[in-house]
């Protein structure tokens, strides 16, 4: 039975192929381990006409052309078996969905996800996987997901609930996430790296901060990528507030490395929005210095020992860069890492600078980012921006 809630198609009980004897799994893998007799295989040409494409080890858009420039003779090929011995293949059914157990995309803090089909119009789909005794932490992530929508967020497109399983059904980034996407893209160009953090920051305010919402676990690994677009995903930390500007008392949500001071560094969390303005900070310092951590932290006492010295003497003497980065950007990344909430830039004025600095990439003498410079002056105090002076 379909219930619909806003953009999102519910689908409640259900034709799973799994049963539950009472026994409940944290893991879709270890479930089918433990009740192997109660998993029904399917038939691959039923489903899929391309069905031997799923036969390998997933690997994303990138990875994929690559392998495809480097096939080996057919005469150095192994043999294959008969197709009668490979006619099944691990396929979970949940409704309209066929579950490629195989091709496990990514696994989170609460559930698995795999690589899914649409039966009727064989259309590509991540599948997140959650036992049912995870559920009650999963619903607050649907419900912030579910009211998540816009070109740079990876949005729900079906949640389901069988006896074992809930299930949310996103969009499908075949290009992995953007840690792998840096990483296959040995040199990527400034231009490019600052493009892809300004649809970070456009997705953030216009499709989270516009909505009420904080997200607290932006980083390198919830960001997926599609046809060169960045798109922000995982909200099983998100939370609606009356007012994302206002410090209030909320509970320890966040990666450690990523997390702003007053979440990670001081005994009373109060904090608002600017606690994700903080963890993109890091992610900025991250893109433009070859995925390194902030002054190479590795552990607990490296976080806390950065966030000492960040409140006692700032950012500037803190922070260490080990690629050279341009000035303008720097500045951008010691505003969004000021220790103090107050100090650190809003979400206005880092889009409206980092789509500058964009422009003046594209075009280094461009006459409109001098004008901004110009216009900016006032806030900054001095007749001199990230070195550049004018008359």
């Amino acid at each position: 039975m379909y219930q619909n809630f806003g953009n999102i198609r519910y689908q409640f009980g259900g034709n799973s192929n799994s049963q539950s004897n009472g026994n409940q799994s944290n893991s879709p893998q270890q479930n089918q381990q433990q009740q192997p007799q109660q998993n029904t295989l399917i038939q691959n040409t039923q489903i899929l006409p391309n069905w031997q494409q799923y036969q390998q080890p997933y690997q994303p858009a990138y990875q994929q052309q690559t392998n495809q420039q480097q096939q080996p003779n057919p005469q150095q090929q192994h043999y294959q078996s008969p197709p009668q011995c490979q006619q099944q293949l691990p396929i979970k059914q949940f409704q309209n969905f066929s579950i490629i157990m195989s091709k496990q995309l990514g696994k989170g803090q609460y559930g698995e996800v795999y690589l899914c089909l649409d039966n009727t119009t064989q259309r590509q789909y991540a599948c997140k996987m959650i036992a049912i005794s995870n559920q009650q932490d999963v619903l607050k992530e649907l419900q912030v997901a579910q009211e998540i929508r816009g070109e740079f967020i990876c949005e729900l497109k079906y949640a389901g609930v069988s006896s074992n399983y809930l299930y949310l059904i996103s969009e499908y980034c075949p290009d992995g996430t953007l840690k792998q996407y840096l990483q296959n893209n040995k040199q990527p160009s400034i231009d490019e790296i600052m493009r892809i953090f300004l649809q970070i920051v456009k997705g953030y305010s216009q499709s989270i901060y516009s909505k009420g919402c904080v997200h607290r676990d932006i980083k390198l690994d919830n960001i997926l990528m599609k046809d060169g677009r960045p798109k922000i995903c995982d909200f099983g930390f998100g939370k609606f507030l009356d007012d994302v500007s206002a410090q209030i008392a909320q509970s320890y949500k966040c990666t450690p490395l990523y997390g702003a001071p007053q979440i990670t560094h001081t005994h009373n969390i109060k904090y608002s929005y600017k606690a994700d303005i903080y963890s993109m900070g890091i992610l900025l310092y991250q893109m433009t210095n070859q995925l390194i951590n902030p002054n190479q932290m590795k552990n607990a006492n490296d976080l806390n020992q950065f966030h000492n010295q960040n409140r006692e003497f700032g950012i500037q003497k803190t922070l260490k860069f080990q690629n050279q980065v341009d000035p303008n950007i720097k500045d951008i990344i010691y505003k969004m890492l000021e220790y103090r909430e107050e100090d650190r830039i809003s979400i206005e004025d880092l889009e409206k600078r980092v789509e500058q600095i964009c422009k003046y990439l594209r075009n280094p003498t461009s006459q409109q980012f001098t004008d901004f410079i110009k216009t900016n002056n006032d806030q900054f105090g001095s007749k001199e921006f990230n070195g550049w002076t004018y008359n």
